[in-house]
């Protein structure tokens, strides 16, 4: 309950910002609202039932005291971390200039676009990217697996981002027939390639809520439509899209989608955070540290396991099989990313930096917000809200590899 409270009370704050812009919505928010919905609402209804997701019990007060004081200590660093940075007034024309979208650059990520569209059909057929698990059975069919990663998780990027920039260039597009038949084309390519029904749950969350954030929701709208779209998202949509993971659509029951069932999911799997959480302080009781074993595996993601035999796997897997958990498919949040490789110190340095980060992006885009040359962070910034909530969620070699794969694969828009 006090979690709850604490992060209600930074939810509102968060609202009038640190400068005159009031924000309808924030890096900061996604923090807080990930914070009240999986380390405070969702485990108070699985403490309440005695049903966590995998085998906690909730007799055992000890680690889930010590979890509790642990989150406690990640919010206080974070606070620190996010408001002990002093926003800058000051512009620097160079790096306005080097971060300005130019329309070359939209041109060539569009060209690029198409030529993904040809790569998906030619992989995986029309048929099977349409459903999730058709698309699945497909993709874990492609070896090497970083060839694999290169597919889902960059090449499918580049549509996203060049529609961004084809909305954002919209004013300063002068040939509009042309810029219409490009945006049509877009989001046709995107429609198939980035078939929600297809896609990951994250990725589909993130990229429904970027374009919803970029389309809709502006910085004098009103915040409570951001909040209710990402409560509907995260308590219903969230859990009850778990159904199409089903290989065929033949295969999928309405009765899937039943939200009466919701109670019940909300202590399945889906919803494994904070019992992950207790089980990593468990671990590291048992274990020790890893002393930066499991933050070397996403600092240095880009080398594929075929060079690197010993390269670590996610953290929710390491705390899965050391339990002798059958399902290996777990999250780390990242708090305690930072607690199962350095202990406190790790988590109090993840939480301060954590925030020092989501307070300098959220302080460039509002301050950035609506000029008349826009910089590639009005092209992010939206798709960044859903992987701020990834990454809380975890594990960090995951998030913190699909986060790099998504800022580079639009880099092309800066060509001048």
């Amino acid at each position: 309950m006090v979690i709850g409270i604490i992060c209600i009370l930074f939810i509102i704050l968060d609202a009038k910002g640190r400068d005159p812009i009031r924000r309808s919505y924030s890096l900061n928010l996604m923090h807080w609202l990930f914070f009240l919905i999986f380390f405070s609402l969702i485990p108070l209804i699985q403490y309440t039932t005695g049903q966590f997701p995998l085998w906690l019990d909730k007799e055992e007060a000890y680690p889930i005291l010590l979890t509790n004081l642990l989150l406690i200590t990640w919010i206080g660093f974070y606070v620190v971390g996010y408001y002990i940075r002093k926003p800058h007034n000051k512009k620097t024309s160079f790096t306005e200039e080097r971060l300005r979208i130019g329309k070359r650059g939209v041109f060539i990520s569009v060209y690029l676009s198409f030529l993904v569209l040809i790569i998906f059909l030619y992989v995986f057929g029309l048929r099977n990217m349409l459903i999730r698990g058709a698309y699945r059975e497909v993709l874990y069919t492609i070896h090497p697996h970083h060839l694999m990663m290169f597919l889902d998780k960059f090449l499918k990027v580049i549509p996203v981002l060049s529609l961004i920039g084809l909305l954002i260039m919209r004013g300063r597009w002068k040939n509009k027939k042309q810029w219409w038949f490009l945006t049509s084309s877009l989001v046709l390519i995107n429609l198939l390639v980035n078939n929600p029904f297809a896609c990951s749950r994250y990725w589909a969350g993130t990229v429904i809520l970027g374009f919803i954030v970029f389309l809709f929701i502006g910085k004098r709208k009103k915040r409570g439509w951001v909040l209710l779209i990402l409560l509907l998202g995260i308590l219903i949509l969230y859990p009850l899209s778990n159904g199409f993971r089903d290989k065929a659509l033949k295969t999928i029951k309405v009765g899937q989608f039943n939200v009466n069932k919701l109670p019940m999911l909300y202590t399945s799997p889906n919803f494994d955070a904070y019992e992950m959480a207790v089980h990593t302080v468990q671990y590291r009781k048992r274990t020790g540290m890893t002393y930066g074993r499991q933050l070397s595996g996403p600092l240095l993601f880009w080398i594929p396991r075929s060079l690197w035999k010993g390269k670590p796997v996610g953290s929710g897997r390491v705390i899965a099989r050391f339990f002798s958990i059958p399902y290996e498919n777990l999250c780390c949040p990242l708090p305690f990313e930072g607690y199962i490789n350095f202990g406190v110190c790790g988590l109090i340095l993840f939480a301060f930096g954590f925030g020092w980060i989501l307070s300098s992006l959220d302080d460039y885009y509002w301050k950035t917000f609506g000029l008349m040359f826009p910089n590639i962070l009005s092209v992010y910034y939206p798709f960044l809200l859903g992987f701020v909530f990834f990454m809380m969620r975890g594990d960090l070699i995951s998030s913190f590899s699909y986060t790099a794969m998504f800022i580079i694969a639009g880099l092309q828009l800066l060509i001048k």
